[in-house]
């Protein structure tokens, strides 16, 4: 099911496909994984300024989910997981005002870390494993 509720597309894999080929169809959302280590002392700030982000961005339209998690054994580690309908949609993300207030602006300062991975979401790895 997509956000709105909508039946997800299943692309139709064909056996004679590559893997890169089998991949690609079944490819359908963009995610970005975030760590960051806090500055002691500033967690309720960066708490704070990622409930911000947060609030602006889960109203993008082409945002699907965007979840913040805290490690239970280091009150300042942070993990921040998002995922967009596509690459796009990230990337539209990246260009709005919050974005630029808070990623840019207020979160960098209360950090000592932060790392950012990306990814390509493949939702249908039973279609992959049937086209085998």
């Amino acid at each position: 099911m997509t956000r709105c509720g909508a039946p997800v597309h299943r692309p139709v894999l064909r056996a004679s496909d590559t893997l890169e080929e089998q991949t690609k169809r079944v490819a359908m959302s963009f995610a970005s994984c975030v760590s960051y280590s806090c500055r002691s002392g500033r967690e309720e700030e960066l708490l704070r300024a990622l409930a911000q982000l947060a609030h602006h961005t889960r109203r993008e339209p082409g945002c699907l989910e965007y979840r913040l998690h805290r490690d239970p054994e280091n009150a300042s580690r942070f993990f921040l997981y998002e995922r967009y309908v596509d690459e796009s949609a990230y990337r539209l993300h990246q260009a709005s005002e919050h974005f630029e207030t808070w990623a840019k602006g207020i979160i960098p300062g209360l950090l000592d870390e932060r790392r950012i991975e990306r990814y390509v979401t493949v939702d249908d790895l039973e279609a992959l494993a049937q086209a085998q």
